[in-house]
This record gives structure tokens, C-alpha cells and sequence, in this order.
């Protein structure tokens, strides 16, 4: 089922946003929320939540100030149909529910597998592998002869201007796709002269619409100012200093870029079960810059379990400020173990940093550990006391008398020391989003900055580049940016 929603008034009125279920959007005032409009003063930073799934959609109130209305009748929560009309502050948005047409067909006459076992499948895909293997894999339809040609629909817009010349975007019949700055857009551009979000390219009916997104320089197709216009094959769109060739129907190759659902190798990957298989498959979702990769990972984050780890730590890694709130919860969520809180450190805000110290605390010593680890990694600082303590066994059990030999002795985290460093850089770090040893790493960093962080955090900067197209991150691209010692 797909789901828009649609401001019909108030200060973003003709703006839409599509969904597709299962999904959760927050929308509210500030960039907290999912869907935010900052000139509608009424609204609260996180005003209600739209929850989705096969079965329905509900609204829930999220505490705001002026409350939450459907109907005309102020909610708490409330299960909504299609054609329902949600008003929040100055703003009333209509929600729409599309149910997919789908089609029956006789399993039996689906080919038989032909995959073989071959000497290298026991061992786990390297980045590279994943990466050669984006294109979708044989289906019953691509099993025409030549002479029978499917034609796609779809739609692929690339870019031909000298930054970053030669990225794509490639779309399938339904789909919508955001253009802009900031990771609020699906397609991110690091051209400071774009708007947040630019424009955006959906379908509509046969074709493919473009809608300027009231953007501060403007949009133009061919040279022509555009709010909203029909797409062509071959035209091209300006929207700040980059430009984009567009194609459409049999010009366009299908798009790889839907979420990893049906037969394609991101989707078997990440099903894997082998872990280093589906490490390997998230590492070349970012470094492909998969649009599907980060609503992946918070639908994973919204029921977290101890073997979706990896996943839970790319959208540390790839998330912005709207995760905020979503990663406190798993950082909380002691079932994930102690590694929990150091993704906090790889997610980098500093407003998550008195979390860390009060989970410094804990009695757990791995816990206390991960979060002082954690801590040290957004600041820089080493809060390390000469207390040391015996680290017992994962697993829980008691260690007997042999086992207490083998148990490694660490040094407790000095808390006082940690609160003190705190209240010192506190005003300071406040004013930036993502800090890794210290470094405010929202921005640009120079290589002499970035030689001073450890391993990691290169590396955790390297994915948010190539997942944002700032840089093609092979391995020869990685060792340049990363100084080998």
C-alpha cells in the first residue's frame, strides 16, 4: 500500500510526501521531525506521528502544545481511512491510501533454481562483490527472448555538470524522489546553492512530473523557470549550480535504487546468514549511495535486536538529526548488550553526550565501559580513572577459578572527570551536529584534521561522503583520504 500525504493548507500547502508501508513519518516545526515546517509557528518541534501499515494507518498526538485534530475532533491517537484530514497548528494535511494492484500467477511455472554451490561460497562477499552485483537478477520476465524486448518506463536523471558528473538516480513507475542539499532529500547533492530540498520528479499517470519545491534560486528545465511541469526524454534541469540530463520510458533502465524487496542480491544479502555477508552488503548499499539504505535501517532500529547490530550501526553512521531520538531508544534498549552505547559515538551529537556520562554509572562494567568509549570518541577526551576492574564473561555466567585467570582487568571510567570536561566544552560542542575526537565533522574536515582521528571515524566519514556523493570511495580513493602510518 502506498500512502500521501498532502498539505492542503497553511504555510507548505502543495507539498506531498509519499510513503510506502510499513513506515512511520513524524511531522512537526523543527528538523526533529521527518516532514518539518518551520514556518507554521503553531506547530511543536514533534507534533504527531503517522504510523502505517498493510492494515491501516493511525495518527498519534506526540504531546504538541495545540493539539492534534482529525475530524474536527482533537485526538490523542486515532485510526484514520483514506480521504481523512489531519490539522495540525496552522496547517491541515490529507492523507490518501493507494492499495497495490498485484497480479496472480502459477508458482509452478516459475523456472527451477540453477544457482550451483561454487568453491568461494563459504566465504563472506567482500565490498566489491556486492558492489559489481546491483543490477536486479533474472526473473520470469527476463526470460523473453531478444526478440521480445521489455520496455521499461521508468525514468533516470544523472548528472552532467563537473561536480560529480555522472551520479544517477534511476525510478520505477510510482515512485517519487527528492532532490536537495541536506539528507531531508533522497538524492543529496553537496552544491551549497541548492535549497534544502530543491525539487522533486514523481509519476503521474503515464508520465513524469518535476515541482520546484520552493527553492531560493529556482528550477529550470531547458532554460525555463519551472513551479511544475511535464518531463521529457532529454531534457535538462538546472537547480543551483548543478544540471541533470533526464530520460524517460525505454530510454531509461529499470531502477535499482527501489527498497531491497524482490529477487535482487542487496535483498539477499542483507538476509544472509552469515553476518560479514550482510556487513558487506550495507557497506556497498553507502558506498553506492543506495536511496532505500536508510529507511531500511530505521525500520530495522524500530524493533532492534541483537543480530540486525551492523544495521543499527550504519544508521548511526549515515543518520541525521531526525535519529536522534530513535538511537537514544536503542542505546537504551539493554537486550543489544554494551555496544549499544557506543553508537552514540559513531552518531556523533553532542546532545547525547550527558546520556553517556550517566551510563558511565552502571554497575554493568562492560556498560560503564562502552559508554565512557563512546564519550571519548564525540570529545576527544580520555575520562579513564586508576580504578581498575575485572571485566566478567559475556555470556553471563559466573567465572570459576580456572576462567578468572583469562578475564581482562580494565580502568574504570572517572565520571567527576567526565561531568567537569563537560561543563566546559558543553556551550561549545553544542554549536555543531556530529563530533568525532573532538573534530566537528558536520562539515568539510582538512586532512590535517582528519589524520588526527582514528581509524573508525575515517572510515565512518568515508561512507557519509560516498552515500552523499561528496566523493567516490573505492579502496585507491579510501588509502588517499585515509594516511597509512
Amino acid at each position: 500500500m502506498r500512502i500521501t500525504l498532502k498539505v492542503t493548507q497553511g504555510a507548505a500547502k502543495g507539498r506531498t510526501q509519499l510513503l510506502r508501508v510499513p513506515c512511520v513519518l513524524t511531522v512537526g516545526r523543527t528538523e526533529q521531525s521527518d516532514f518539518s515546517i518551520p514556518a507554521d509557528a503553531s506547530l511543536s518541534s514533534l507534533h504527531f506521528k503517522l504510523s502505517c501499515d498493510q492494515h491501516g494507518c493511525r495518527v498519534v498526538d506526540l504531546n504538541s502544545t495545540n493539539g492534534t485534530f482529525v475530524g474536527g475532533q482533537r485526538i490523542e491517537s486515532a485510526d484514520v481511512v483514506s480521504g481523512d484530514e489531519v490539522t495540525a497548528g496552522e496547517s491541515v494535511f490529507q492523507i490518501v491510501m493507494q492499495q497495490r494492484r498485484t497480479k496472480s500467477f502459477d508458482a509452478s511455472r516459475l523456472p527451477e533454481s540453477k544457482t550451483t554451490a561454487s568453491p568461494d561460497d563459504s566465504k563472506p562477499l567482500a565490498v566489491e562483490t556486492v558492489l559489481r552485483q546491483t543490477h536486479p537478477v533474472a526473473t520470469p520476465d527476463s526470460t523473453r527472448t531478444p526478440s521480445t524486448p521489455r520496455k521499461s518506463r521508468g525514468a533516470a536523471i544523472e548528472i552532467i555538470s563537473d561536480h560529480m558528473q555522472g551520479r544517477k538516480s534511476l525510478l520505477r513507475p510510482g515512485q517519487s524522489l527528492t532532490v536537495g542539499r541536506t539528507d531531508r532529500s533522497d538524492f543529496v547533492i553537496s552544491d551549497p546553492s541548492m535549497s534544502a530540498q530543491h525539487f522533486s520528479i514523481s509519476s503521474a499517470g503515464t508520465g513524469w512530473q518535476l515541482k520546484d519545491l520552493g527553492s531560493t534560486a529556482g528550477t529550470r528545465v531547458n532554460g525555463v523557470a519551472v513551479s511544475v511541469t511535464t518531463l521529457a526524454s532529454g531534457d535538462t534541469v538546472q537547480a543551483g549550480q548543478t544540471r541533470f540530463a533526464v530520460q524517460l520510458g525505454g530510454t531509461a533502465p529499470i531502477g535499482r535504487q527501489a527498497a531491497p524487496t524482490g529477487s535482487y542480491p542487496f535483498q539477499e544479502a542483507l538476509e544472509d546468514a552469515d553476518r560479514e555477508v550482510r556487513r558487506a552488503a550495507l557497506d556497498a548499499a553507502a558506498l553506492s549511495g543506495q536511496p532505500w539504505l536508510l529507511d531500511h535501517c530505521r525500520n530495522v532500529a524500530k524493533n532492534p535486536t541483537p543480530d540486525q547490530f551492523d544495521t543499527l550501526y550504519m544508521l548511526a553512521v549515515l543518520g541525521g538529526p531526525s535519529e536522534r531520538n530513535v538511537l537514544v531508544e536503542v542505546a537504551g534498549c539493554e537486550t543489544l548488550g554494551p555496544s549499544r552505547l557506543e553508537l552514540l559515538g559513531s552518531f556523533g551529537d553532542p546532545a547525547t553526550v550527558p546520556i553517556l556520562i550517566k551510563a558511565m554509572k552502571s554497575e554493568d562494567v562492560r556498560s560503564a565501559i562502552a559508554a565512557a568509549t563512546a564519550f571519548s570518541k564525540i570529545t576527544g577526551v580520555s575520562v579513564e580513572s586508576t580504578n581498575r576492574a575485572t571485566v566478567p564473561p559475556a555470556d553471563g555466567d559466573e567465572a570459576d577459578e580456572f576462567d578468572q585467570e583469562f578475564l581482562d582487568q580494565v580502568n574504570l571510567p572517572d565520571t567527576a572527570k567526565a561531568e567537569h570536561h563537560w561543563r566546559g566544552l558543553e556551550s561549545q560542542f553544542l554549536a555543531g551536529r556530529r563530533y568525532q575526537g573532538g573534530v566537528d565533522v558536520s562539515q568539510h574536515v582538512s586532512p590535517e584534521l582528519l589524520s588526527q582521528l582514528d581509524m573508525q571515524s575515517r572510515w565512518e566519514i568515508a561512507l557519509r561522503d560516498a552515500f552523499a556523493g561528496k566523493r567516490s570511495v573505492g579502496k585507491a580513493a579510501f588509502e588517499q583520504m585515509i594516511p597509512m602510518n
